[in-house]
């Protein structure tokens, strides 16, 4: 497309403007800083005004090139701004800050400082943001004027509150068609070139800036954003806009149909003030329903953009880039990531939401991307199987005792899972799989998920889970009383194995005897408590007595009974303490007490009989 600059190239914007016909603006009427944090600008009758520096933002060491007066005219009070700048310069914005309650801007008129309407670009957003303006104006094309002294522009206020609607401060653009893609370019990419076992995500300032008008990727939309419309003006990216694309005109073309054209302006109109300054990293599982956790803030910083020309379809030329990385070593590492793959399949979301500075935050257009997070497996060179877990249990040699019964940790507890009451068995047990590396010598790191899971001797006695469909990888049940031996092997290579062995042990007898000690029989008078002691023997073998019992007190886990003569005498028994209240008893009664083990009423499974105690004899004397 030829670069020609068409005759009339001004355009003024002048965004829910009221005419008012009330007297002049005293001086000092208007109280700057009332309703904002003062920026350090130049004031004149309570006004601030504040020009914008090379990054678009307000910058107090241009207070020495401003000059303000005050002048009424026909019911209204002139604001007229002078800039004397000796430097070169292609554009000059700024805000203009007032008190919303006792006036309004209505009107802007530019005096001609940079240059004719044929030569800049001129816009004023007056009324959209109660208690702020902003007035400016760039040259077209490249040139930069060599110095500017003189009358810039004059902004008319009326007295008394805009009695139009304005948009709110600050608020995000929340745009829903905007995607992550600029000039059918991905915006928002897995990092190339990240190694394996690692993570990275890299996004741009493209679909945040493109969509909102912050062309000059300071986080802030204002009249700063007019340059690159100037610069790139009339040139686009789009081939059936531009035969000749030029891919730089991306930070320009705000209204995203291929080609910088003063309708870009509306955009900065329309999302005036509006801020991106903080992206929300988050991520979770893939599906899409899965809450999400926090990863990072990251600034979007005062950076300047890159400079680039653009002459390919490469957006880090062209905009601002920031990335997260997920390692061993980072904020929020690999491991932590993987670990939000809740269904297995090896990919995660992760999201990032432009925000701005309020509380809570505002949000913007989130874009998202589907991570591939499989750890790759190393080269095991060891394994080291244990299992989490609080309690104490009981060690024979290398072999962990688990007394395995009818009685689950759920009717030890009431909680399932809680190996507290060790050595019970729980109904699952997760063992986990330390290993050494090859890529890692000497350091033992957590290698559950790698190593292959089998049950090496004891078959029918447990089962262990290897993934899928049978459990989480590690994951040990129990059946019937034996010696079982659990392995696990590197992907592989059945050399490089690691085992742990259980003596798997069921109730052999039960001994019921009296707490202070001996079985009775013993007398006490009537009203006298007597408290009760079981103990349990448990045995892996058939052989009862070459020395692979286990006892346990297993005093709470048992129902109770006793046998009375005479007939009628009551019966007062605490099974919690496992105490005999003889209140009511007749000299000369006597009780029989019993117990059996375990206290669920349906047996069906390891021994498949209850175990009785013998009777402990309680006369009253």
């Amino acid at each position: 497309m030829p670069r020609s600059v068409p005759l009339l190239m001004a355009l003024v914007l002048v965004l829910a403007a009221a005419a008012c016909s009330v007297g002049a603006i005293d001086p000092g009427y208007l109280q700057a800083g009332a309703h904002r944090a003062a920026v350090g600008g130049v004031t004149a009758g309570g006004i601030e005004v504040i020009r914008h520096g090379a990054n678009g933002l307000p910058d107090p060491g241009l207070n020495s090139t401003l000059a303000l007066r005050l002048q009424p005219e026909g019911g209204l009070t002139g604001l007229v701004i002078s800039v004397d700048d000796p430097r070169p310069v292609n554009a000059v914005t700024m805000d203009v800050h007032y008190d919303p309650q006792s006036c309004h801007p209505v009107q802007a008129v530019f005096h001609d400082l940079l240059g004719s309407e044929e030569q800049v670009l001129r816009a004023s957003v007056l009324d959209h943001v109660p208690g702020m303006a902003g007035v400016g104006e760039v040259l077209i094309g490249l040139p930069y004027h060599p110095a500017v002294d003189g009358d810039f522009a004059t902004v008319y206020f009326a007295d008394g509150p805009s009695r139009t609607t304005s948009a709110q401060v600050s608020s995000v653009s929340q745009n829903p068609g905007v995607g992550v893609s600029v000039g059918g370019v991905p915006n928002f990419i897995p990092t190339p070139g990240t190694p394996d076992g690692e993570a990275s995500v890299t996004w741009y300032a493209g679909w945040n800036a493109w969509d909102t008008g912050d062309g000059d990727q300071n986080g802030v939309v204002t009249l700063g954003d007019l340059v690159p419309i100037g610069l790139w003006f009339s040139q686009g990216w789009s081939a059936p806009k531009d035969p000749t694309p030029v891919w730089g005109s991306l930070r320009a073309d705000y209204d995203t149909n291929g080609l910088v054209t003063l309708g870009d302006i509306q955009r900065i109109a329309a999302h005036f003030n509006e801020q991106a300054l903080n992206y929300l990293v988050e991520a979770a599982d893939d599906t899409g329903s899965a809450t999400r956790q926090k990863v990072a803030d990251v600034p979007a910083g005062p950076d300047p953009p890159p400079t680039g020309a653009g002459t390919s379809p490469d957006l880090g030329t062209i905009f601002k880039k920031w990335n997260v990385d997920f390692t061993d070593t980072s904020t929020f590492t690999f491991q932590q990531l993987t670990a939000l793959d809740a269904d297995a399949n090896g990919k995660v979301n992760v999201y990032v939401t432009p925000q701005d500075a309020s509380t809570p935050p505002l949000n913007g257009t989130e874009a998202f991307l589907t991570l591939d997070v499989v750890i790759p497996t190393p080269t095991i060179t060891s394994i080291d199987i244990s299992f989490p877990g609080s309690a104490t249990w009981l060690k024979r040699g290398n072999d962990y005792v688990v007394l395995v019964t009818e009685l689950s940790v759920d009717d030890v507890l009431g909680n399932a899972e809680q190996f507290t009451t060790a050595p019970f068995a729980p109904e699952t047990l997760g063992l986990t799989a330390m290993v050494e590396t090859q890529e890692n010598p000497g350091n033992l790191i957590d290698g559950t998920q790698w190593v292959i899971w089998y049950i090496q001797s004891g078959a029918g006695l447990g089962s262990v889970a290897d993934g899928g469909s049978a459990g989480p990888k590690g994951e040990l049940s129990f059946n019937d009383r034996g010696l079982l031996t659990v392995a696990a092997h590197a992907p592989g290579n059945f050399a490089v194995v690691g085992t742990i062995t259980f003596r798997l042990c069921s109730i052999e007898s039960l001994a019921l005897s009296l707490a202070s000690g001996g079985s009775g029989p013993t007398s006490v008078s009537p009203g006298t408590a007597v408290q009760f002691k079981v103990t349990g023997t448990f045995d892996f073998d058939t052989d009862p007595t070459n020395g692979n019992e286990e006892t346990q007190t297993l005093t709470p886990y048992c129902n109770w009974g006793a046998l009375v003569n005479p007939a009628g005498t009551p019966i007062k028994f605490d099974s919690g303490v496992a105490k005999l209240n003889t209140t009511g008893a007749a000299h000369g009664a006597k009780y029989q007490v019993t117990c059996e083990f375990p206290t669920t009423d349906d047996v069906s499974i390891y021994d498949n009989v209850k175990r009785a105690s013998n009777f402990v004899t309680v006369n009253i004397t």
